[in-house]
């Protein structure tokens, strides 16, 4: 019980999970492809639970991709996004940190 109790304070003291660190976080599994860039975050996050993404879903889920070892989203082929438009990324990022806290930022900018 003793050990219980000590690995629930050391757990306290881990950071929440973020798409915006800058360290080379391994757990960060997935990578969303944009022609401006590209975010890498964690396809546990992003692709399940209630604030999942169905496309971002279908694609960590598409066997063919894993196969070959593809872990990636990319968000530019056919032009289907506007990925260089700056509102296009302004709301991807609110999305994400959604996704990830439940809550967003908008600033009055």
């Amino acid at each position: 019980m003793q050990a219980l109790r000590k690995a629930a304070e050391a757990s306290k003291a881990l950071p929440p999970l973020s798409w915006r660190d800058e360290d080379d976080d391994e757990c960060r599994d997935w990578r969303i492809l944009l022609s401006a860039g590209s975010y890498r975050v964690h396809s546990a996050v992003v692709a399940s639970g209630p604030r999942r993404s169905e496309l971002l879903r279908d694609s960590v889920s598409d066997t063919t991709k894993a196969l070959k070892g593809a872990r990636t989203t990319d968000l530019t082929h056919g032009g289907a996004w506007p990925t260089t438009d700056s509102r296009f990324i302004t709301a991807l990022e609110l999305i994400l940190d959604w996704m990830y806290s439940g809550a967003t930022l908008v600033s009055a900018e």
